[in-house]
């Protein structure tokens, strides 16, 4: 039960209705005993007003009274940073007023400034962006009457004063002799302040609530029911595991979950886009993609690069922004291009059943595709004489592929995320599964990706990790 601090005065008068009913003589109100009785209240006030701010620590009832210096202490215990705020984002219009050359190229740069008049609000161009002369027409805006470019950019700073509305983000402040100037179409958006002490308090709540374990598995049971055969295992990773939580930066400490399926189906999938004019890159309808098989433009093939989105926050996942590439020529207004790619179509079925389910707290929740970790073995076999030294190699090829899957169980079928993988063990098992396996010595199992010895246990994260065998599996 939370008890206010009382005043000195308030102690005082209790401390002396005390003593009086012990002795009634005592006179509390002057002399040595008035004193201590002042000087004890004065202590007991400070202690009950530490207690008091302890108790508002513990419960967080009102966070708007704890120190600046503990609310970052209560960040550090749960990893969350109180004074993160976001950056605006805002697509910035590059222009020309007289007409790109053939043969020359008028590019802004990654880094480039913009701002607004005053200097007050600047932003930064975040990617290389290219106006190709040989193609003007293109980036004709007739109602302007000139040539324009789209860049993106961010603000150089948080904070939802950076929001600025169309049109006031119109000065270059890194001088450019290929452009006369920027404008901003469109308000700029997602800056955000610094949290306050009550926002940073809900974010702590949720983080600690959200933590229940049945909802939980109601995540994982909501995922596996999107397709019991396609999707083999789910993993769950909260945004408390810092180590291995790939979307802290977009989070922002807000409580999420990332849900890695572990699925080998893919489906092709045939898409259409009608150019613009002028485009070399075009996003990729569904994600996450495997491959892409061809690029059409017109019917006839053209060369392409497959570009997966390599983003942490996002790769592997649903919100993954793959795309192709045209290594060729660029595009021209009212071209059809026709792309063929493979994607992992149960990630898709994942966070379809997800967004129809119940979300703990409603935090955000993302289904992404596990990550596979090749696993390379070579090993001495001694067959029984009267074996088939092919058969028994193929028998354990067959074995060791359903080890891969899962160590404890074998299965042609089932897979899991595995903690560890001992060599000792899987020679145990080849030995004593295998028929025909006289001795079986295991001279190289060790993760690809990382092996500093050629056998050692193999540990996997626990989280978004599984094994796959290496196509460079031996037998000598």
């Amino acid at each position: 039960m939370a008890v206010s601090p009382r005043s000195v005065e308030e102690i005082v008068e209790s401390m002396g209705d005390t003593m009086d009913g012990i002795d009634p003589t005592i006179d509390t109100t002057k002399g040595p005993i008035a004193v201590l009785l002042y000087a004890f209240s004065a202590e007991l006030t400070r202690a009950e007003q530490m207690a008091g701010y302890l108790s508002i620590l513990y419960n967080l009832e009102q966070a708007e009274d704890i120190d600046d210096d503990d609310v970052e202490n209560i960040g550090n215990n749960y990893g969350l940073d109180p004074d993160v705020g976001r950056l605006a984002d805002v697509i910035i219009t590059y222009y020309r007023l007289s007409r790109p050359e053939e043969g020359l190229s008028y590019k802004v740069y990654e880094g480039d400034l913009v701002g607004s008049e005053d200097g007050r609000f600047i932003f930064a161009v975040t990617e290389d962006v290219t106006m190709d002369g040989d193609n003007a027409d293109v980036y004709f805006n007739a109602d302007e009457q000139r040539y324009e470019i789209n860049v993106p950019a961010q603000s150089v700073s948080v904070g939802d004063d950076f929001n600025l509305t169309e049109g006031t983000i119109n000065t270059l402040f890194t001088p450019s002799a290929d452009f006369d100037g920027a404008t901003n179409p469109d308000p700029a958006q997602n800056g955000e302040d610094p949290l306050s002490k009550m926002e940073f308090r809900n974010i702590v709540w949720n983080n600690l609530q959200a933590l229940d374990s049945d909802m939980a598995g109601n995540l994982i049971q909501t995922v596996l029911d999107a397709d019991p055969v396609g999707i083999k295992d789910v993993r769950l990773l909260g945004s408390t595991d810092y180590a291995n939580f790939e979307r802290l930066s977009v989070t922002r400490g807000r409580t999420a979950y990332d849900i890695y399926v572990i699925t080998d189906t893919i489906t092709p999938e045939v898409m259409t886009y009608t150019a613009l004019g002028g485009e070399t890159v075009i996003p990729i309808e569904n994600s996450p993609v495997q491959s892409v098989q061809y690029v059409n433009v017109d019917g006839v093939p053209v060369p392409f690069a497959f570009l997966p989105d390599l983003r942490k926050e996002y790769r592997r996942s649903p919100r993954a922004d793959d795309r192709v590439e045209l290594t060729g020529d660029d595009l021209q207004p009212g071209q059809i291009v026709e792309v063929k790619y493979f994607y992992y179509s149960k990630i898709n079925d994942a966070q379809t059943q997800i967004e129809g389910g119940q979300k703990p707290f409603g935090n955000d929740v993302l289904a992404r595709l596990a990550y596979p970790i090749p696993v390379f073995i070579a090993a001495k076999l001694l067959t029984d004489a009267a074996e088939d030294r092919d058969r028994v190699e193929a028998n354990i090829l067959d074995f060791t592929d359903s080890y891969m899957k899962d160590p404890v169980s074998p299965s042609p079928t089932r897979v899991v995320f595995p903690d560890t993988m001992d060599p000792r063990d899987y020679e145990d098992q080849v030995e004593s599964t295998i028929t025909g396996v006289a001795s079986f010595n295991v001279i190289n199992f060790n993760r690809l990706d990382n092996a500093v010895r050629d056998v050692a246990v193999i540990e996997f994260n626990g989280v978004n990790e599984y094994a796959v065998l290496s196509p460079n599996f031996l037998i000598i």
